[in-house]
């Protein structure tokens, strides 16, 4: 089973359409081509609602950094379409369809938008984690302390005392 409702229904009816059948029941299965990228059409639109709600704030795994978390959740939105995409790119009885071409524009819109985000969230991680290590790499790892001789100590502690 996949995520995709209109994944599973395509599934379906290239399997139905595969099948020995009169042709008034492969009319009737081949308008409702029409109906499964109306399903692929509105799954990229929740994903894109989803995108455009969550990018601010994405929900993240328990103990997870932000930024790797955001990038993660992003490529999780990513990959949940782009199963459905190919199956609909592999099917030939739907490669004409002017309604599946609008489909697949929007997909890759919303996959560059996608992708700037991914970009920018990694961008601003890298310059913040540059300057944490430039920091950390500029102070000494190792100090070395001068031990001093027993009576020193011991004139330090009386000064101490007084």
């Amino acid at each position: 089973m996949s995520d995709s409702s209109a994944q599973d229904a395509l599934d379906m009816l290239q399997a139905f359409h595969s099948t020995e059948t009169r042709a008034a029941i492969k009319c009737v299965i081949d308008s409702k081509f029409e109906v499964v990228i109306r399903e692929l059409l509105e799954e990229i639109h929740e994903a894109k609602r989803t995108f455009l709600h969550e990018k601010d704030v994405p929900p993240l795994l328990r103990d997870q950094p932000r930024d790797a978390g955001a990038i993660f959740w992003c490529r999780g939105l990513f990959d949940r379409l782009k199963r459905s995409v190919v199956e609909f790119k592999k099917c030939e009885h739907v490669q004409q369809s002017a309604l599946l071409k609008e489909a697949f524009s929007q997909y890759v819109q919303l996959v560059r938008h996608m992708k700037v985000y991914q970009d920018e969230v990694f961008e601003n991680w890298n310059k913040k984690t540059e300057n944490i290590i430039n920091v950390a790499m500029s102070s000494h790892l190792i100090r070395v302390i001068k031990k001093r001789d027993e009576k020193q100590q011991s004139n330090l502690k009386a000064t101490k005392l007084f």
